[in-house]
This record gives structure tokens, sequence and C-alpha cells, in this order.
């Protein structure tokens, strides 16, 4: 059976009261380990909107007691930024105000032979959302777990141990400003996601997307940042350059390792998904999003992708702790040609009121929404063009900006095992 793999999409509306469910079935695996985004735009076909909140959330789970997710809002037309952030370890998706109130919480009831269902734990008050789903399962996935890490008090090497006490071969990663479990403050939107696979030496790769939003700001302040050299980071509060950046370095025989090259706020939480078993490749690539129909190929998988998830922040990849200004986040996934999503937000930067952008499309795999227009449209939007025995080719569908823009890829597919303990490769 190898890895198996499906994506897709319930869309989670306000008048959907506690305990309405969404059931997903007719899968042909039973999903063992998920992923779950959204941005804060609803709509089961293209969209792009100029009037609604960035609300963008990111979670993990494999079981219905092993689930967590973070949360990032950004309140739209503003004179004053209203920003806020969240932890919960108790549903998939939340959605939080700038106040900050619980909006909305969104868990899994059920996992069965060919599917999941989502439950409305919390009604969501604030804004229709879609949500995006991942589902991996087959015989070659042989654990899986979610966890918490917090920002260390110091720099330097840190190990984690994973629920299980399992060797990895994938770790994603997504985090947010909050520093308290299962809670919400209303400081600085800052979110980050991220992935790795092992070292760079070993074949691995890694990459880490974060954006912020200052709280309160009269005049808006906004900034992103993006690299393949780190799998977590954040910028500082109140705006500027990265704060705190770890990078990963090694898979134990429970769990792994992370290099944590600097920090600034002790506790500041990332959640995590640990996988072992299949194939796994964590990178990055670029691509000349200015121009209509350029490509960018990604080769030398030691396997055929059954899919691919990516994300990116719309520019290239930054020099050291550089961030720039603009929040802009994007995610999407595929697994063919014709089967394929994506969702973008952007936070504009210097603005008088706070201006959102949101996207979703069913037509790509990385879509950002324009900043102008009522609703904005596309601004860029990049699709996969083939799908190779070892690899994948990208091409631009919607250009737009001058910037060759970094992608961070997540590809998986069939692989025998590996180990990857410390610095050498065993296999078993």
């Amino acid at each position: 059976m190898g890895l198996s793999y499906a994506h897709g999409a319930v869309q989670w509306l306000t008048t959907d009261a506690v305990g309405t469910t969404y059931v997903v079935s007719g899968l042909s695996f039973q999903p063992k380990a998920m992923r779950f985004y959204c941005v804060g735009i609803q709509s089961a076909s293209d969209l792009t909107s100029d009037a609604l909140n960035w609300n963008i959330g990111l979670g993990f789970a494999t079981s219905t007691s092993d689930r967590r997710c973070v949360a990032s809002h950004s309140q739209d037309n503003q004179a004053a930024a209203v920003c806020a952030v969240a932890h919960r370890s108790d549903c998939v998706v939340c959605i939080v105000d700038g106040t900050p109130a619980d909006d909305g919480r969104l868990d899994i009831s059920a996992v069965a032979s060919d599917g999941f269902t989502f439950r409305v734990d919390v009604q969501n008050t604030q804004q229709h959302a879609t949500v995006f789903w991942e589902a991996w399962g087959g015989s070659d996935i042989l654990a899986a777990a979610t966890g918490d890490i917090t920002e260390p008090a110091a720099t330097g090497n840190q190990d984690y141990t994973v629920t299980g006490s399992f060797q990895p071969h994938v770790v994603m990663f997504a985090g947010s400003k909050q520093t308290t479990a299962d809670a919400a403050s209303a400081i600085d939107s800052g979110i980050w996601i991220g992935a790795a696979t092992g070292p760079d030496a070993l074949g691995g790769g890694q990459y880490v997307f974060t954006v912020n939003s200052d709280d309160a700001s009269t005049t808006m302040d906004t900034d992103r940042y993006g690299v393949v050299t780190g799998c977590i980071a954040t910028i500082v509060e109140q705006g500027g350059n990265v704060d705190a950046h770890a990078a990963f370095t090694k898979f134990n025989a429970n769990g792994f390792s992370l290099n944590w090259s600097a920090r600034a706020v002790t506790g500041r939480r990332s959640i995590y998904l640990a996988i072992r078993g299949g194939g796994w490749k964590a990178g990055g690539y670029a691509i000349a999003a200015g121009t209509l129909n350029a490509t960018a190929t990604v080769t030398g998988l030691p396997f055929t992708p059954v899919g691919c998830s990516q994300a990116s922040h719309g520019f290239g990849s930054q020099a050291g702790t550089t961030s720039t200004t603009f929040a802009v986040l994007a995610f999407g996934c595929f697994s063919s040609t014709s089967s394929r999503r994506s969702m973008g937000a952007i936070d504009e930067e210097a603005t008088a009121n706070s201006e959102i952008d949101l996207a979703v499309d069913y037509d790509s795999v990385i879509c950002y929404p324009n900043t102008t227009g009522a609703p904005p449209g596309l601004l860029k939007a990049i699709d996969v063009n083939s799908v190779t025995s070892d690899g994948f080719q990208m091409i631009v569908d919607t250009a737009g900006g001058a910037s060759t823009d970094v992608m961070g890829y997540l590809a998986f597919g069939n692989e025998p095992i590996v180990e990857t303990i410390g610095s050498g490769m065993v296999q078993p």
C-alpha cells in the first residue's frame, strides 16, 4: 500500500452551531497524520477579498486525542492595528479576535477506515472560513505524533522527544507568538510555518516562512521572512527583523534536534507533527513569479512524488535575520496536475487603516491576492506543470511583481526507511 495521500476542503460557516459535523469519507486509506489550514476566506470556488479579517489557522492531528493548532488574527479596516494570536491543544483549527476572544474551534471527532469527521466545538462567530486538509496513511506510515516545543532560554542545540519515542523521518512545524498553552493574547499577529526532513549535508532539507503585523500600530507595520536554512523563525515584537531562529540538525532515536542560533522570548510556542515511515524531502526552489509561464524544476528525489505541500511569502530568500515589509503568507498542495489547491493572505504595509487581502484558489499550488481592486483578484499564481519519476515542475500561471520568489516544498512518496541518527545514515 505504500504511502497514501489525499487533500480536500470543508466550508466552516458562522451559521453552523456547536455539534455540526463535516464528514470526509471515501479515501482509500485510514488517515494516520493530518494537517489543516485556513486564512479567513470561504468559498468552494476561486475567490478573492479585500474586506475580510486575516484569520490564519494552522493545525496538526493524528487522532481525536492528539491534535493541536495555532492561530493569527489581524482585523481589516482599523485605524490602529487590532491583532492577536492563539494556541490550542484541543482542536485542529481555532479562530480568535483582537479582544482576544475565542471566536471558533473546529475539532475532529472520529477517524474512520476511509476518512475522518470534523466537529464544531465552538461556533465560529466571526466570519466563514474554508479549511483545507491534508491526510497521510498507508502501510509505510509506522508512527505519527503531534507535540509542543517552546522557545528556549538560551541559544544552542536542543533535543526534543516525540510522544512514543520514535525516530521521525519528517517534522512539520507551525507556531505563533503565544507563550501560554490553550490561550489567546492580544499581541502582534506573528505566525510561522516550516518543515524539515534532515540536515542538508545528509540530503535532507528544511524551510520556514514567518510574518508579523504590529498590534496597535496607527500606520500599519507588517513584515515577512523566509529561508530554506531553518524550520522555526519569528519576527521581533512591534516589528523589525527576526529575533528567534532554529535550524534542524538531526533526527534522534526518540525525536529530533534543533540549533537555536537566536532567541528572544522564552516560552513562545511552536507545534509539530512528526511522522516515521515513507519517503519525504523538504527543500526550496526559486521561480520568476513576475514572468508568465516561467518554470522551476525540482529533480533528484529518491521517490516518485505521491503529493507535495508548499508554502511561500512571495519574496526571495532573505539574508541572515533581515526581514522585509508586507506580511504575505501562502499555502497549497497537489497530488497531480489536475488536483491542487491554495490559499494566500496579505496584511498590507504603511496604510493608514489596516488592509487585508485574501484568496482561495483551486487551480494553483501557491496564490497571492492583489492589493488593488474590489475584489482584488490574484497578483500571482503558481501551478504544478508536471510530475516526474523523481520530481516535479512548477509554472507561473498568473504573473505579478518583479521578484524571484523562494518556495518551500515538502514532497512525499514511497521509500524504504533509511535511519538518520546523528551524523550518519544506517540502512536497517
